[in-house]
Order: C-alpha cells, then structure tokens, then sequence
C-alpha cells in the first residue's frame, strides 16, 4: 500500500486524549474484487491521557460499514440521552452499520484513566461478503477476548502499518481477516438490553427483516403486546415495527445492488418482495433513485 491509497491523516488532542486517525482509499475497483478482498476504511488509535480529562466523548455513526473498538478503560454507549449499555475494559464493541437509511448517531463515553495512560483502537471497515457474514452470523454488541493483550498488540501492528502506507491492500486483507477470525472465535458475551426493547432481537430484525412478514409475527418474536411493540419501536428507532421491518429490507437490500452481479428481481426476493415492482417502487420512495440507478451510481 503506498501513499495514494491513503486518503488524509488527522493527529489532534480533545478531551484530553490524542487522536491518531488514518482514512484509506481502498474501496473495491470492481464487484470481484469486493469479494475477494478485505477492505480498510479507516483505523484510529486514541492516547488516553491520565488526570486531563474524566470522561472522554466520541461520536458513532457508520452509516454502511462495519466497525469494531477496543480500549483498555470501560465505554458507556448512549443514543441521545439515553443509556444503551456498558461495554468493560478490554472487551470489543461491535459497531454495525445504521439499520435504516438516516444514520443513527451514537455517543461512546469512555472513562479516562487516573494514574497511567491507556489506549483505545478504532477499525471501520467496508463492507464485503467475509466482513457481512462475519458480523451478521454472530450477531454480537460486544465480544470478551480469550487474549485482549495479544489482540491489542494485533490492532497496533495493524495500526502502524496501514498509518504508514507500508502494506499493500492484499496483505492488509490477510491481516483483518485473521483479526475478525480471533475475534469472533472469543468467548461470546450473553447480549444486553435496551431499557425494554432486547437488543439481540433487534438486531435479528435489522439483520433479517424478511423474516418478519406481518406485525403479528414481529409480536410473538418480542412476546410484548402490540401497543407496548409499538411504543417501544417508535422510542428507540422513531419508526412503527413494520416501517422498520420495510427500512431495514430496503437498506440490506443496498449491499447486494453494490457487491453482487444477482438481477433486481432475485435481490428482491431475497429481501422478501415477491413482485419487483413493489420492490422498485419502494425502494425509490426511500432512496430517491431506483435500483437499477443505485447500483449504477456506485458501478
């Protein structure tokens, strides 16, 4: 990897941590190549500097990539004022990309050391069919390590590298898919709960909406009445149960349109549409464009 497959680096101090970010110019040249290849969009490590700061804020919001975070100090994650849950030192924080069209932002809070300083890593990734299965198989918030030393020490070398333009994108591949492999071979975290709403079902839903053809199916799947299913969707996405069953159909479906060769009429039956049409019409109403253009855009 050289110079001109990094796009800017930004070094900065702000609530008493520095921030070293690398942005990377490694989207797939074409849809084979997509597959083939692991891509890194972005890789920061955080410098938690001790007795500066008591808390340090950062914002999420991925919109179409996968993301993950480790740091040695514990993360409280909120939406809006709300706490979403706590993710310990050391273990790894899943950030999928927003289940709907407008990204949803998030607030990470991170504890910031008293005596000694510590590290965050921060690793986005595009997304490509390992990276896709990877995260969606395991349906995971956040991950405990068998090894969070050894892993860290992965991230770092992986950091430095990528930092420096000193790795090629093939190499790079080859790294990040032996780091997803040690991180999803860890010991697997029971999932937490959004106040009311279990996040793990949530995410079923975001991950397979298809499967959730009717409001009654959505019910049982949460075992909650309908006005509390629907009051609870409408607090926590700001959308009914089955407008968020139509989102998040309509955004997965984006993926396949970029990264696969499959017709717009096999996408929509994968995605749950049994009439293209009703498929295409949908799908401009969300995005403005249709199908076939949206996939045109990004060809």
């Amino acid at each position: 990897m050289s110079e001109k497959n990094i796009l800017f680096r930004k070094r900065k101090i702000r609530h008493g941590s520095l921030i070293e970010e690398t942005f990377l110019n490694q989207h797939p040249r074409s849809r084979q190549e997509s597959f083939a290849i692991i891509h890194l969009h972005a890789i920061s490590r955080n410098i938690l500097l001790p007795g500066i700061e008591k808390k340090h804020v950062c914002k999420w919001a991925l919109g179409n990539s996968w993301g993950f975070e480790i740091a040695d100090v514990s993360r409280k994650i909120y939406q809006g004022k709300e706490l979403l849950y706590t993710v310990p030192e050391n273990d790894v924080h899943i950030m999928p990309p927003s289940p709907n069209a407008v990204q949803t932002e998030r607030t990470i809070v991170l504890d910031m050391p008293e005596k000694e300083e510590q590290s965050r890593y921060y690793v986005v990734l595009n997304r490509n069919i390992y990276v896709e299965q990877m995260f969606r198989i395991n349906e995971l918030t956040h991950v405990r390590l068998r090894d969070p030393a050894s892993f860290k020490e992965k991230i770092k070398f992986l950091t430095d590298l990528a930092s420096n333009g000193a790795i090629s994108p093939e190499k790079l591949s080859v790294l990040l898919f032996e780091c997803l492999t040690i991180l999803f071979s860890a010991s697997i975290l029971p999932p937490e709960r959004m106040a009311g709403l279990p996040q793990y079902q949530l995410r079923q839903v975001t991950s397979y909406p298809q499967n959730f053809p009717t409001l009654r199916s959505l019910v049982e799947f949460f075992g909650v009445s309908r006005p509390t299913l629907t009051a609870l969707f409408k607090k926590h996405t700001g959308l009914s149960p089955m407008e968020f069953v139509i989102s998040s159909k309509l955004n997965n479906s984006t993926w396949h349109l970029q990264y696969t060769d499959s017709s717009i009429s096999e996408i929509a039956l994968l995605h749950g549409y049994k009439d293209v049409a009703y498929y295409c019409n949908a799908f401009k109403k969300q995005f403005g464009v249709s199908p076939s253009q949206y996939r045109k855009n990004f060809s």
